[in-house]
């Protein structure tokens, strides 16, 4: 997951789904096995968005590889809170 290989950001994406009502969203990570710091600023951003609107951000099949960066940056502990 690289900010290069995306057609669109992820923040965008998730803005339209709230605008629409959306507050949960579920992001499934099992096909990532690589992720550069902008996109883990996005999901951080994504999270924060959510939140400020009443909503949540639920991450699942995170590959141990993004976990030990996302425990390194603490977006577990966010996610949580």
């Amino acid at each position: 997951m690289t900010a290069e290989r995306q057609d669109e950001r992820l923040p965008r994406r998730v803005q339209r789904l709230i605008d629409k009502g959306v507050r949960r969203l579920i992001l499934d990570l099992g096909g990532v096995s690589y992720m550069d710091s902008t996109c883990l600023g996005e999901i951080i951003e994504v999270s924060q968005t959510l939140k400020r609107n009443g909503g949540q951000l639920t991450m699942v099949n995170i590959p141990r590889r993004v976990q030990r960066l996302f425990d390194i940056s603490h977006v577990t502990d966010m996610q949580a809170g």
